[in-house]
């Protein structure tokens, strides 16, 4: 059986007669997540009313900027503290809710939340920009060439459908690069003294050839991922998904740990 679904069978053994508590975080920080949405976009309708396009456009960015200071400095010592919470409770840990504010404690903790917060901030903001530009540029052409009235319609459809192409590929690329790094806070969780710019670097050495399992485990939660459209759902799903993905983790950095002691002692592996 691969490790993906033993990881998900679990998660969902250990999360049994525990869900009320982790339903119960999972609205705490989607609590959290819905004032920083709604300063959005408040802000959004009070600064952006009778402003031209090229304006609304910076004004958004602006917001958005502000926005992400707002969740970096206020919120993200909870979302990774839910996360550990979390860490701790697929571990069989009985861990109180009040540890969800662990990383607001003391001010080397909150430091170490920031600093995970940024290195995922600029990283996500990264790989957008990257991921996006070709999509970008082939939206810019297809307006030029629908607009100009010079290319025939077949030349518009094949653009067309090179644009939709290069917007699946995106998504698909920025969705991977991202997954290179699901290790960051587990990493950090199993050793506290480990400094956050170092975990990062960890996590990709660990995550080597396992961004792979990370995507075969999100297709198998697609089907109740699409069931989220209900809205109903996702209190079930998210956690599930992450406590799948924290065990996984486990997983995973236990064989590393292994691979390495392993590969210090080759003459007791030949034995």
């Amino acid at each position: 059986m691969h490790k993906t679904k033993i990881a998900m069978q679990t998660a969902k053994t250990t999360l049994k007669n525990k869900w009320h508590h982790v339903i119960a975080v999972f609205c705490i920080v989607a609590a959290a997540l819905g004032v920083k949405l709604l300063f959005q976009s408040l802000v959004g309708m009070i600064f952006s009313q009778n402003l031209s396009s090229s304006a609304s456009v910076l004004v958004a960015t602006v917001i958005t900027l502000v926005a992400t200071a707002l969740e970096l400095f206020c919120f993200c010592p909870l979302y990774i503290g839910s996360a550990r919470w979390l860490w701790q409770t697929v571990a069989g840990a009985d861990e109180p809710l009040d540890t969800l504010f662990y990383y607001y404690e003391t001010k080397a903790d909150y430091k170490k939340a920031i600093d995970i917060g940024f290195g995922f901030i600029w990283r996500i903001y990264g790989y957008f920009l990257i991921c996006s530009l070709p999509f970008s540029v082939a939206t810019w052409a297809k307006g030029l060439i629908a607009n100009s009235g010079y290319f025939a319609k077949s030349v518009q459809n094949a653009v067309f459908m090179f644009w939709i192409v290069l917007g699946i590929v995106g998504v698909i690329l920025f969705i991977a690069l991202i997954a290179r790094h699901f290790l960051v806070l587990p990493v950090i969780f199993s050793d506290d003294k480990i400094d956050p710019f170092d975990a990062f670097r960890v996590s990709n050495a660990i995550a080597k050839g396992r961004v792979s399992s990370v995507l075969l485990m999100l297709l198998r939660f697609l089907p109740l991922i699409i069931l989220c459209i209900f809205a109903l759902p996702i209190v079930w799903v998210v956690p599930y998904f992450a406590a799948s993905l924290l065990t996984y983790s486990r997983f995973s950095i236990v064989d590393y740990k292994m691979s390495a002691i392993r590969s210090q002692n080759p003459c007791e592996n030949a034995e």
